[in-house]
C-alpha cells in the first residue's frame, strides 16, 4: 500500500462549478454549494460522525485492550481546533468514509458489502486500515488530515465565487433565483453591503455569517444576495454568490 508520511502537508484550492450546480439543483442549489466556508462545515460534520461511528467499532471490538490506542487517537480527533477541519482521504479510509454506510442499518450495510465482496452476516465493514508500531501494536486509522483555511495575500486562493468561467467572452455565471445584485462597503463583522436593485435598492444592510477572504471578495465586490425582511422591513441579506 502506498501512503503519504505522517505530517506531510500539502496546498490546494478547492472550487466549486456553481453553474453546474445551479443546472442541477433547478437554480437553487443548496447552502454547502454556494461558498466554500459551507462546504467544508458539512464536511468536517459528515467526518465527524464517521469518527463517531468509529469509535462506537473500537469499543465494542473483543480485541477492546489492543486497540486502546486507535480509540484513544477518534477521542482526539474532534472537535477540530484552530478553525481547523477534519477529513479523511484514500483507500484506507475504508467504506465508512468513503459510501453511505451512515445511512444504513446493519443488515443493510452487509447486503451492500456482499455484493462487493461476500462475508454473510459478519459486521460490515469488518476491516480496519490501521498503523502499528515495531511491535504490531495497532497506533491510530489511516488517512485523516486536518485542513486549515489559508489567509493572505500570498497564501489564499479564491473559490469559485471569485473566479468567474466564461465562454466566448461571455459569462456563464447564472444569478440565483431570487436573489439580487449588491456591493460590499465594508468588511466588519458582519460584513456591509448596498443593494443594488429591486426593492430596497440603495439601502445598506449586513450580510452575516460569511469570511471575504475565504470567499475571493474585497470591498466593492458585487454579489448576488437573498433579501431578509420581516413584515415588509429589511433585516438583512443572505450570500448567495458573486456576481
Amino acid at each position: 500500500m502506498q501512503t503519504i508520511k505522517k505530517g506531510s502537508k500539502a496546498r490546494f484550492k478547492i472550487t466549486i462549478d456553481d453553474k453546474l450546480a445551479a443546472v442541477f439543483f433547478h437554480q437553487n442549489p443548496p447552502a454547502y454549494l454556494r461558498s466554500v466556508d459551507e462546504l467544508l462545515k458539512i464536511v468536517n460534520d459528515f467526518f465527524a460522525a464517521v469518527a463517531v461511528e468509529e469509535k462506537i467499532f473500537y469499543s465494542s471490538v473483543d480485541a477492546a485492550p489492543h486497540v486502546e490506542n486507535v480509540f484513544g487517537f477518534y477521542k482526539s480527533l474532534f472537535p477540530s481546533v484552530n478553525e481547523t477541519f477534519r477529513f479523511r482521504i484514500g483507500w484506507g479510509g475504508g467504506m465508512m468514509s468513503k459510501t453511505q454506510f451512515l445511512h444504513l442499518d446493519e443488515p443493510t450495510r452487509s447486503e451492500v458489502r456482499n455484493l462487493i465482496m461476500f462475508r454473510d452476516t459478519q459486521v460490515a465493514p469488518k476491516s480496519r486500515c490501521l498503523l502499528i508500531d515495531d511491535d504490531r501494536q495497532p497506533l491510530q486509522s489511516l488517512g485523516w488530515c486536518t485542513l486549515k483555511v489559508l489567509t493572505g495575500t500570498t497564501a489564499s486562493y479564491p473559490g469559485i465565487d471569485a473566479y468567474m468561467q466564461k465562454a466566448g467572452g461571455i459569462s456563464t455565471i447564472v444569478q440565483p433565483q431570487g436573489s439580487v445584485r449588491a456591493i460590499i462597503i465594508a468588511n466588519g463583522k458582519p460584513v456591509m453591503v448596498k443593494i443594488l436593485e429591486g426593492e430596497f435598492s440603495g439601502a445598506e444592510t449586513i450580510m452575516p455569517d460569511i469570511q471575504l477572504q475565504n470567499l475571493g471578495l474585497a470591498v466593492s465586490s458585487e454579489v448576488f444576495v437573498r433579501i431578509d425582511k420581516v413584515k415588509g422591513r429589511l433585516l438583512k441579506v443572505i450570500y448567495r454568490g458573486k456576481a
